[in-house]
């Protein structure tokens, strides 16, 4: 099963590996990210690796991988439609003098 991302909004992925219980706990060691397409989304690693953000670039399917330590684990996600506001301002009204 994928994850539906729509158009201006980043994620963030986390590798992670399970102990002898099954239990997850996040990996320590460098982990090299790839996207299957970066015209659909890009995926930069942040701080040690474990971590990445996730970037929409346009409409379509994309798979992310994360791999290291011998291990990989990959995603499949679709891009979905249009932008959606990333930031808004707002400003008081002026009342004239």
């Amino acid at each position: 099963m994928g994850l539906s991302l729509p158009m201006g909004q980043q994620i963030t992925a986390t590798f992670l590996e399970q102990d002898s219980t099954y239990s997850p706990f996040p990996v320590t060691g460098p982990i090299t990210w790839t996207s299957s397409d970066t015209a659909i989304a890009t995926v930069t690693a942040v701080g040690n690796g474990a971590t990445a953000t996730i970037t929409p670039v346009a409409p379509g399917d994309v798979e992310i991988t994360g791999a290291g330590d011998g291990v990989s684990a990959s995603i499949p996600i679709t891009v979905t439609g249009e932008p959606i506001a990333a930031s808004i301002q707002l400003a008081p009204p002026v009342t004239p003098a």
